[in-house]
């Protein structure tokens, strides 16, 4: 007997939105410089926050000053993901939600996440990611 998956329609339909996601393993300035010509093209960037520990990651040293430039450099639609103020200095648009970060021990707490939008291409790929 075969049985159907809890959601399985729902990640199918979402699924087929990332048909043309392009996902690249390199570190993201050069990523970044590389496609900033690209249009149509969003970016999504969710950075390490200045007081993460990323010694369990690939980046050493994150580069805050050189990703502004290529993120300020980029053509389309660019989307940056963080908490606090770290992104403010863009003068971009901020979509805040206040989440519950993972409970531990049975309990939540609550943060504000933050979502940066350059609203750049906002006419050719309207509703993405507000």
């Amino acid at each position: 007997m075969l049985h159907r998956l809890p959601y399985s329609d729902e990640i199918h339909r979402r699924s087929s939105r990332l048909r043309t996601a392009l996902l690249e393993c390199v570190d993201a300035c050069i990523l970044l410089d590389r496609i900033k010509d690209l249009d149509p093209c969003t970016i999504y960037a969710d950075p390490p926050f200045p007081t993460a520990n990323t010694t369990g990651y690939a980046v050493r040293d994150f580069d805050r000053d050189g990703s502004t430039d290529v993120l300020m450099a980029q053509r389309g639609a660019v989307r940056i993901s963080g908490y606090g103020d770290e992104w403010d200095l863009l003068g971009w648009r901020q979509v805040i939600r206040l989440a519950l970060r993972r409970q531990i021990k049975g309990e939540g707490e609550e943060r504000l996440e933050v979502l940066w939008l350059n609203d750049k291409a906002a006419a050719t790929r309207p509703g993405l990611f507000g």
